[in-house]
């Protein structure tokens, strides 16, 4: 009966360990994905607004430069640059794409100030993947949890916009949470 018991443990801890590696494989690979573009990019268009809106509410505490976005977002994104030396000129709170330009182009070196606004969504897209993680093992179990948070890690659109210094991540990661937050709420 041992011997029994003991084949039945086997394929149970092997699937788990499948599953572990699964889970592992898609943050490290997603992680070096969204990481692995930052230095090939030159900027978006509209990443300097954003970091330009970050620096300035990080500097001087005020956030005139385009108050239309919350601005979660845009500190991570402008926590970097600010880290980095980047401070807000106050002539230019109207002006924000020419402001997060001078950011950009005249407080360091180029690379290192996108690079460093950049990594201020990867938090936000490994929240993406913990969420829907969370999610997938509520509703549907330990299997689909690792096969979601594996489809979520290899989705281009995920991806591509956990790479640049925007405000798309964000509002998924915390819907998402904010989703899972409520299921556990009605119970």
């Amino acid at each position: 009966m041992s011997e029994t018991a003991g084949s039945a443990e086997r394929p149970t801890a092997l699937r788990t360990a499948a599953l572990v590696l699964l889970l592992a494989f898609s943050f490290i690979y997603s992680t070096a994905a969204v990481v692995g573009t930052y230095s090939t990019f030159n900027h978006t268009w509209d990443e300097p607004a954003h970091i330009a809106a970050g620096v300035e509410l990080l500097d001087r505490g005020t956030y005139d430069t385009e108050p239309k976005h919350p601005p979660i977002a845009r500190l991570a994104v402008g926590f970097g640059p600010w880290l980095l030396g980047a401070r807000s000129e106050p002539a230019n709170v109207g002006a924000f794409f020419s402001e997060g330009n001078r950011i950009l182009y005249e407080t360091g070196d180029y690379r290192q100030i996108l690079t460093a606004a950049r990594l201020g969504n990867l938090p936000f897209f490994l929240l993406t993947l913990l969420a829907t993680g969370l999610l997938a093992r509520r509703l549907f179990g330990t299997e689909v949890t690792a096969c979601s948070v594996f489809f979520a890690a290899t989705t281009p659109v995920l991806i591509g916009n956990a790479s640049v210094a925007t405000l798309d991540t964000a509002p998924v990661a915390f819907s998402l949470l904010a989703l899972h937050c409520f299921l556990n709420w009605l119970d």
